[in-house]
């Protein structure tokens, strides 16, 4: 393959705004022109917080969770951002931008109140719950799953962003692995050496990055199963989208290989068909599967670095930060298209 067809200068990009993460300043700063039209009312009712579920996923993991209902019944979910999410998350006034148009269009809950590091969403009906990892082998809730994130592509964020004090945040998965590396090397932690070994295997995907990069998009940013909601008594309904930490504007090919990262290798999937669905060109997935390993080390580095900072030792986050290390060291042997691209790269 030769790299001439494939590092063709991108077409013009909106100047990137100085918030593509938080760099590790607590969020409720970062955030804090969030726009609310009031502040989160005490009428809620409050029940004990839901647990969280580290092993091998990350449910519940990015922040404080509770079910709780209103004066005129109205149930909902609370969550509240925490200052371990900050190093990696987008600004919080930035989540629910995207959060409030994604729940006005149908693709995720709707969001009834935000204020401070709380979002309060509409609880769906007890028949959604989060999709497993083995469920998206099911072809048609992977491919409805698909269809929901390219509608997040597509959203018109229009006058929220009038609202939104620094824009939507800029995302690069790349540049998100970069800074996770060296805090954790700033905190003392002593990394499995596969990280290092996966990205010096990537350097020249990552040097070149820049240069096929495509125009960016509005993207969910985090491919796990479990951030698809689904309708267990209506397959044919639309998911939905939870999970907003990462979201923002960002090459859309990223989107794909934070999809890839999940599904490999437990679920055989098409990766030109995945692709499609997202409407990317799938004679482009090499670099779809070079960003799908970058994605695996970040919740890799994310992981280990949760567990070196949190509070409650409870949590196993060093398990699925092994994990995601584990997977992304294999698709990084076994990618065909990326391989042949790194390998034409030499």
């Amino acid at each position: 393959m030769s790299n001439a067809a494939t590092l063709e200068r991108p077409a013009a990009k909106p100047a990137p705004v100085d918030n593509t993460v938080t760099a590790g300043a607590p969020l409720r700063e970062a955030g804090a022109t969030v726009a609310a039209s009031r502040p989160v009312t005490s009428a809620w009712q409050w029940v004990a917080p839901m647990t969280c579920d580290i092993t091998p996923s990350w449910v519940g993991g990015d922040g404080e969770f509770a079910e709780g209902v209103g004066p005129t019944g109205q149930r909902v979910v609370r969550r509240r951002f925490t200052d371990e999410n900050a190093m990696y998350a987008s600004p919080l006034e930035s989540i629910v931008t995207v959060m409030r148009a994604a729940g006005e269009a149908g693709i995720a809950p709707a969001v009834v109140e935000a204020a401070g590091s709380d979002v309060i969403t509409a609880q769906l009906p007890e028949t959604w719950r989060g999709a497993k990892l083995d469920e998206l082998r099911d072809t048609r809730l992977l491919l409805h799953a698909l269809d929901t994130r390219r509608a997040v592509h597509e959203l018109d964020l229009g006058k929220r962003m009038l609202t939104c004090a620094r824009g939507v945040a800029m995302r690069s998965v790349a540049h998100d692995v970069a800074i996770m590396r060296a805090r954790c090397e700033e905190a003392g932690m002593t990394l499995p050496c596969d990280v290092d070994r996966i990205l010096a295997k990537l350097e020249p995907f990552i040097a070149a990055a820049p240069t096929i990069a495509r125009e960016p998009v509005l993207c969910h940013g985090d491919g796990a199963a479990s951030n698809v909601l689904f309708d267990t008594a209506d397959p044919a309904a639309m998911p939905k989208l939870s999970g907003w930490t990462l979201c923002g504007l960002r090459d859309p090919y990223e989107e794909a290989g934070s999809v890839l990262s999940e599904l490999h290798p437990f679920c055989v999937v098409d990766d030109a068909q995945v692709l499609r669905r997202l409407g990317l060109d799938p004679s482009r997935a090499f670099a779809a599967q070079g960003f799908a390993v970058l994605d695996g080390v970040l919740w890799a580095l994310i992981g280990l670095w949760r567990s070196n900072v949190n509070a409650d030792k409870s949590i196993d986050c060093t398990k699925y930060g092994m994990w995601r290390l584990v997977k992304a060291r294999h698709q990084l042997d076994t990618f065909p298209e990326l391989n042949e691209w790194l390998e034409a790269s030499r």
